[in-house]
């Protein structure tokens, strides 16, 4: 996070007539922290669970779910990209159709779901919509916003 000190100089008149001495305040604010939250892979219908199932060659969007940290400022363009693997061998890397969102903290993630402008989202290839896909979002990738935990970037489905 960030310290700012705020002062106040001496010498103000109130509206009593006293003279004012200086003060100052203090206040840090919450490192930024993006993570990824959730992952919803989904053909139209699904739950926050990912329970229902997909059917192959259908076309598929991933939502991403972006958070900035408890405390954090909202925070504008944020990006992601999003792998594709089989049987380890990466298929490639997308990039989110909507380009990247404002990331903020929400506690409960799943309140974001009614919104498809607060997540990132990403259509699968035709070519990946076959046998056992393993999918993996990565938020800030080329870290180009300064965090304060990069650990935490990765999810995978």
């Amino acid at each position: 996070g960030a310290t700012f000190t705020v002062y106040l100089s001496n010498n103000i008149r109130a509206n009593n007539g006293q003279t004012l001495d200086a003060y100052q305040w203090t206040f840090t604010t919450a490192p930024l922290d993006l993570s990824v939250t959730h992952l919803e892979v989904t053909q139209v219908v699904q739950n926050w669970d990912n329970s229902v199932l997909l059917i192959e060659g259908k076309p598929t969007v991933v939502r991403v779910y972006v958070d900035c940290g408890e405390g954090c400022r909202p925070t504008s363009s944020v990006s992601a990209e999003l792998r594709g693997y089989r049987e380890g061998t990466l298929l490639g890397v997308l990039s989110p159709v909507n380009g990247s969102v404002t990331a903020q903290h929400n506690s409960v993630p799943a309140n974001q779901r009614a919104d498809a402008n607060l997540t990132l989202n990403f259509r699968v290839p035709d070519q990946w919509l076959s046998g056992t896909l393993t999918l993996e979002a990565e938020v800030n990738s080329t870290r180009s916003i300064k965090e304060s935990d990069y650990n935490n970037n990765l999810s995978n489905v």
